[in-house]
């Protein structure tokens, strides 16, 4: 058992992510809410992407990077959430290494959560390509719906749950897949 530390705890998976894994660390990095660890767990990667990793770390202590052997995006995933600096958290936020987060990103997750004593919030996602916003027909599942929801425990439990030893993210795409209002591509804050 770890003494919380952190409020939130940022996972990024990253594999050959030297183009575009500074721009979202710089993302993480200009947050307004500040109580977050970044955990960048580099998938053995064959380009300069863990040594990128590395720099940034040694000039943010809010950064912490592991490095593994490639095992695919799922159980690097799997890698950060268990990690003792995740476990350290209140909250994990799953990030892509190729995303960039609004500055009041972690903010207004962490608020809502809070207020609702939220155990997932869920927010929607914009698409840029070259800087320049994609309209998508597609609309994320958690957003399709009338009003908003909070989803409690309860609910994440009548949809099978998640159990310790599974992988968080393969059980979200699980989740989506069925229909139940997680999108696996929109942002995630789950309470740990």
């Amino acid at each position: 058992m770890y003494t919380k530390k952190y409020k939130i705890a940022v996972i990024i998976p990253v594999y050959n992510a030297e183009k575009y894994i500074k721009k979202c660390i710089k993302s993480f990095q200009k947050q307004t809410f500040q109580n977050f660890k970044l955990v960048l767990v580099n998938d053995g990667s064959k380009d300069k992407s863990g040594k990128i990793c590395d720099d940034m770390a040694k000039k943010d202590e809010r950064i912490y990077v592991i490095h593994q052997e490639n095992k695919g995006a799922v159980e690097a995933r799997k890698t950060g959430v268990l990690s003792q600096e995740a476990q350290k958290a209140d909250y994990i936020f799953l990030s892509d290494a190729d995303d960039v987060v609004e500055s009041d990103a972690l903010e207004k997750l962490y608020n809502t959560a809070v207020k609702y004593d939220a155990d997932c919030v869920c927010a929607n996602m914009r698409k840029y390509w070259k800087g320049i916003k994609v309209n998508s027909k597609y609309k994320s599942p958690c957003f399709n719906i009338k009003a908003p929801k909070v989803y409690n425990n309860r609910d994440i439990t009548s949809i099978g749950g998640f159990r310790d030893e599974e992988c968080l993210s393969w059980r979200v795409r699980q989740a989506a897949a069925a229909g139940s209002g997680f999108d696996p591509g929109a942002a995630l804050l789950w309470n740990l």
